[in-house]
C-alpha cells in the first residue's frame, strides 16, 4: 500500500524522480530506526526495495514491458544492442560504428559514406564493476500484441468497446468519431465485416514530443495507441492508453 500511496502521489502532483529518491531512501533508513523496536518492523525493514523502481515493480505498478534499441546520435538509425558491442583482441568492449547510409544511390561519393557515429558509451560504474558500455541514445517499443492483451483481459473491457452500438443520436449531429465517415466505411473491409462484429478494435496513433523537466533542454518524443472503439469518456484515460515507443530527443 506504501508503494502505491507514493507512485500515486508523485503523479499527482509531478514530483520528480530525482526528489522521490530522495524520500525512498529516507524512508528506508527511518524504518531502519523503528525496526530495533520491534521484530515486525525488523522483518518489514529486510524486504524494503533498494530503489523506487523496485518497489513499484513489487506493487504491480510497471507491467509494461519495452524493448530497447540503440539509436544512433547522428543519423537515427536502429539497433540491436548487441550488434553494437565489438570485443578486441585483448578482451575489452568497444562500440562499433553506425553502418547506415543514408543516400546509397546519391550520384555523389561523398553522400554515399557510412555514418561512422559511435554507437555506445563507457560509463563508469562503482570500484567493483568498474566501466560498461551504455547507448547514447536508446529507443523503447512495447509489442503492440502484448499490450493489446493486457488491456482485454480488464475486466468489462470488451464490454465498453461494444457501448458505441447502442448509442442513440441525432443523425444531423456529429458528436464523436463513431458519426464520422470513415468509422461507417469500416463497418466492412473488403465486403467482409469488420467494425460491426464484436472484438474488433479500431485504433488511432499518436505522436507527440514534450520536455519533462523545466530549466533544461531536455525532450522526449513518445508514440501511442488509443482504442477508438471505447466510450469517449474513457478514450483517454491513462489507463486505456497504450504507449507504444518512446523516442530519444531530437535534444
Amino acid at each position: 500500500i506504501l508503494f502505491v500511496f507514493l507512485s500515486v502521489w508523485q503523479l499527482s502532483f509531478s514530483i520528480s524522480n530525482a526528489a522521490m529518491k530522495v524520500l525512498f531512501t529516507f524512508l528506508r533508513h527511518f524504518l531502519n530506526l523503528l525496526s530495533r523496536c520491534g521484530s515486525y518492523m525488523c522483518d518489514f525493514t529486510i524486504n524494503y526495495p533498494q530503489s523506487f523502481s523496485m518497489a513499484q515493480k513489487y506493487a504491480g505498478l510497471l507491467s509494461q514491458s519495452f524493448e530497447q534499441f540503440v539509436v544512433c546520435p547522428s543519423c537515427h538509425a536502429i539497433y540491436n544492442f548487441d550488434d553494437c558491442v565489438i570485443k578486441t583482441c585483448n578482451g575489452k568492449e568497444e562500440s562499433a560504428k553506425c553502418k547506415h547510409v543514408q543516400f546509397p544511390n546519391h550520384p555523389q561519393a561523398q553522400f554515399r559514406k557510412e555514418c561512422e557515429e559511435d554507437l555506445l558509451k563507457h560509463v563508469k560504474g562503482n570500484r567493483t564493476k568498474g566501466s560498461s558500455l551504455q547507448a547514447k541514445k536508446q529507443y523503447c517499443y512495447q509489442n503492440l500484441k502484448d499490450a493489446l492483451t493486457t488491456l482485454i483481459n480488464r475486466l468489462h473491457f470488451l464490454e465498453k468497446c461494444d457501448h458505441w452500438r447502442k448509442r442513440v443520436v441525432d443523425e444531423e449531429l456529429l458528436s464523436d468519431i463513431y458519426d464520422g465517415k470513415v468509422w461507417k466505411e469500416f463497418q466492412t473491409v473488403d465486403e467482409k465485416p469488420f467494425l460491426s462484429l464484436p472484438n474488433n478494435l479500431a485504433i488511432g496513433l499518436g505522436c507527440d514530443w514534450f520536455q519533462p523537466y523545466k530549466h533544461v533542454t531536455y525532450s522526449v518524443g513518445v508514440l501511442y495507441l488509443v482504442i477508438f472503439n471505447l466510450p469517449q469518456e474513457e478514450r483517454f484515460k491513462m489507463e486505456n492508453i497504450i504507449l507504444l515507443g518512446i523516442i530519444p530527443g531530437p535534444s
